[in-house]
């Protein structure tokens, strides 16, 4: 039954992403970049062809207009569900910070060579540009 609903999406996927569109660009990209996976009960299960986080977002935000859309189309309650590698790490990503990006760089040269990491850390130099 679950993998009937899952065809019909599948074969119905061009439709649900013009209705995305109509609701608006944004949402009919998300929905573009991402395919029906599988069927879990009333779950329905996305997973982004690309891990854009964007994407992601815009589904996650429009969930309630999504989740109308696959019920209109797949004609009973359904709900949704984003899969994939970056699922788990949905967290937004954190801005660069002056001092993060001077940690980065005093990372990156304790790599090069181990002298340095050494040196870095008896003396608790600071990488200038």
């Amino acid at each position: 039954m679950a993998d009937d609903r899952a065809a019909a999406l599948a074969a119905a996927w061009e439709t649900i992403i013009a209705r995305g569109r109509e609701q608006g660009s944004f949402l009919g990209a998300a929905l573009a970049a991402c395919k029906p996976a599988r069927v879990e009960g009333k779950a329905v299960v996305l997973e982004l062809t690309d891990e854009n986080p964007m994407h992601r977002e815009a589904l996650e935000r429009q969930r309630a207009a999504v989740e109308a859309i696959l019920t209109q189309v797949a004609g009973v309650p359904a709900t949704m569900s984003v899969a994939g590698a970056a699922a788990e790490s949905a967290a937004r990503p954190t801005r660069i910070t002056p001092e993060g990006a001077r940690a980065e760089r005093l990372q990156k040269v304790r790599k090069k060579d181990p002298a340095l990491d050494v040196a870095a850390s008896v003396l608790d130099l600071e990488v200038l540009e």
